[in-house]
């Protein structure tokens, strides 16, 4: 590492993290989803259908043969689990994440 970015890192951690924080209060609220009286973030189902989805694709890439010939499959699966999850999440809502907001 050089020694420019070894001493421009530690003075990055406290803006990046405020950076992040704030993404955190987009909203009024985030969207729930009540199950049996319990109120369930509607990401956590996005993300839980994201790897459903991914975990079938890779099934049938196997079955296929296309597995063996992906360059990176950890990359390919992460792209691919990331890509349902929004998906899931615009289809049922309607909208994208609140990434746009």
């Amino acid at each position: 590492m050089t020694a420019w970015l070894g001493r421009l890192l530690p003075r990055l951690g406290a803006p990046m993290g405020a950076l992040a924080l704030a993404g955190c209060a987009g909203g009024p609220r985030s969207p729930m989803l009540p199950v049996l009286g319990a109120f369930f973030p509607v990401w956590l189902f996005a993300a839980l259908f994201g790897v459903a989805a991914t975990l079938t694709m890779r099934v049938v890439f196997i079955r296929v043969g296309v597995h063996d010939r992906l360059p990176a499959p950890l990359l390919v699966y992460l792209c691919a689990a990331l890509a349902f999850s929004i998906g899931g999440w615009a289809v049922w809502l309607g909208e994208g994440p609140p990434l746009d907001r």
